[in-house]
């Protein structure tokens, strides 16, 4: 990974699935991933419809 080696993984409590993804039935959650070297990185989906490029 160009961040650094993944230490640990875990799920942001609180934030709503994300069903909106590619694959049917899927869920997509919001998770933060503990870096070697004790640096984090936050994710979260986003949703492209409310994007103004591809809404309608």
């Amino acid at each position: 990974m160009l961040a650094g080696q993944v230490e640990s993984v875990q799920a942001i409590v609180g934030t709503p699935p994300f069903k909106e993804g590619p694959l049917e039935g899927d869920s997509i959650f919001a998770f933060t991933m503990s870096l070697a070297g004790g640096r984090a990185a936050s994710i979260h989906p986003l949703r492209f419809e409310r994007y103004r490029e591809v809404a309608s």
